[in-house]
């Protein structure tokens, strides 16, 4: 996992995973009907049945992305605490159980979304595979693509490219959340979500040096209030989960510009 090293955030890191987010995003929006994409921790130590940790996704009729993840506790029924893991993925939104494999077992748990929400699915299957399944870099990841006709099958580069400008061999449709989420914004929520509060002063300096801390600082408002107003429908439809997923995300936002308010008073304090 990423770390804290002499109160400096590895933004290097963040943006590598920003940017895999990113692009995941992009390919889910664009997935045809049934074809689905599938990333795997490929350098895992291979658990039950020989699986490592993967995460599918699939687009199926009517709009909607079923995703597909391993259950911890049957890939690795020996982890110290594989329940513990198993009640992560759950609060990540992997509610319903799967398929039952040939001998009745479930080896894994799914979830069903819409398109809109395809910002939400790349969101938790980053964190699924970073604070579950605890890979430190996109680089341990690999993804692989299947085309329903298995025509344009093969793997999938979700590293390379930008925040904001991701890669993707289709053109793609105007996204359905905010506008894209500058790189420095990216990489402290990642900060923000992993240790769960504001991040310090110095830190906020280092990975905002070259963006502009106001306009920065008005985005991650703005990104906060989209994910609460996504929150209240999914509530009033019943799906509180989702709801919960948003509200968390949204308060992640809100920390992040908390965090970034605090480095501007710092620094008018300062220049006093």
């Amino acid at each position: 996992m990423n770390a804290l090293q002499n109160g400096h955030f590895d933004s290097t890191t963040a943006l590598a995973w920003a940017t895999f987010t990113e692009n995941l995003h992009a390919r889910l929006r664009s997935l045809p009907e049934r074809d689905y994409i599938t990333v795997t921790a490929a350098q895992a130590s291979p658990g039950e049945r020989g699986l490592r940790p993967y995460i599918d996704v699939a687009a199926t009729d009517g709009d909607a992305l079923v995703s597909v993840a391993a259950l911890p506790s049957l890939l690795y029924p020996h982890a110290p605490d594989p329940t513990a893991m198993d009640v992560q993925l759950l609060d990540f939104g992997w509610l319903d159980r799967g398929k039952p494999v040939a001998d009745g077992s479930i080896i894994d748990l799914t979830r069903t979304d819409t398109r809109a929400d395809g910002a939400l699915v790349a969101e938790m299957i980053t964190r699924a595979f970073r604070e579950i399944w605890n890979v430190p870099h996109p680089s341990f990841l690999s993804a692989w693509s299947v085309a329903a006709d298995g025509a344009s099958s093969g793997p999938v580069d979700l590293q390379r490219g930008s925040v904001g400008r991701p890669v993707t061999e289709r053109a793609e449709e105007p996204s359905e959340t905010p506008d894209d989420v500058p790189a420095e914004l990216r990489s402290l929520q990642t900060l923000c979500q992993m240790i769960g509060r504001k991040v310090d002063v110095h830190t906020v300096r280092s990975v905002c040096a070259a963006g502009d801390i106001d306009a920065l600082k008005a985005r991650a408002l703005s990104l906060h209030r989209a994910a609460a107003v996504r929150a209240r429908p999914a509530a009033d439809a019943g799906r509180e989960n989702s709801s919960e997923v948003w509200k968390n995300l949204a308060r992640t936002w809100l920390l992040v510009a908390h965090s970034i308010d605090a480095a501007t008073k710092a620094d008018r304090h300062a220049c006093r």
